[in-house]
């Protein structure tokens, strides 16, 4: 029971809203009082003037020479705008073909560039391979022969040999004019 007037008390307050948007009517038919939709009724246009002109001889209604001469003046318009068009295709044709040359001249000229490009980078990679090989080349002392590093070792050994020589000389001579000047010294006579 609750639950139906619940339904009943809600159903007073609680409607969605609905919009109130009805559809167009089209102009063209109108509504009678029933609500029927009625064709309108064709309109009926009646000459001003001349109404019998279905049943006039057709040398009456459009003279000949009038026909020729507005002819002539089309003739003549369409000649004008033939050849303005033609002229109009001649100017664009002049425009892309140049437009054309001039692309090719810069496609040829990026070309050049490109090679250009890859003739330096083909460079600077030779220069930058030869830094690193003289680079590598200056961390290993260059390689000897067997006979330069025997030849080496003699000289040295010479070298040392006549170093112990001169300093035992040296000595000697050291040795002896310690005793020489002993000698002289009046403390011994």
């Amino acid at each position: 029971m609750k639950s139906i007037e619940s339904r009943l008390a809600g159903d007073q307050f609680s409607h969605p809203k609905k919009t109130h948007r009805k559809p167009l009517q089209p102009k063209n038919f109108t509504v009678n009082q029933a609500g029927i939709r009625q064709k309108p009724k064709p309109i009926k246009i009646l000459p001003i003037g001349d109404s019998d002109k279905e049943n006039r001889p057709i040398s009456e209604i459009n003279p000949i020479g009038s026909l020729d001469a507005s002819l002539a003046e089309e003739l003549d318009a369409i000649r004008q705008k033939l050849e303005r068009l033609r002229l109009d295709k001649e100017k664009t044709e002049r425009v892309l073909k140049e437009r054309d040359l001039f692309f090719e001249m810069e496609m040829k000229e990026m070309e050049k560039r490109e090679m250009m490009v890859k003739k330096i980078e083909i460079e600077i990679e030779k220069l930058r391979r030869l830094k690193e090989f003289q680079s590598s080349s200056m961390r290993l002392p260059p390689l000897q022969s067997l006979r330069l590093r025997a030849q080496e070792r003699e000289k040295k050994m010479k070298e040392t040999q006549l170093q112990e020589v001169i300093s035992a000389v040296e000595e000697k001579v050291v040795d002896i004019s310690i005793e020489a000047s002993s000698s002289n010294s009046p403390t011994d006579q």
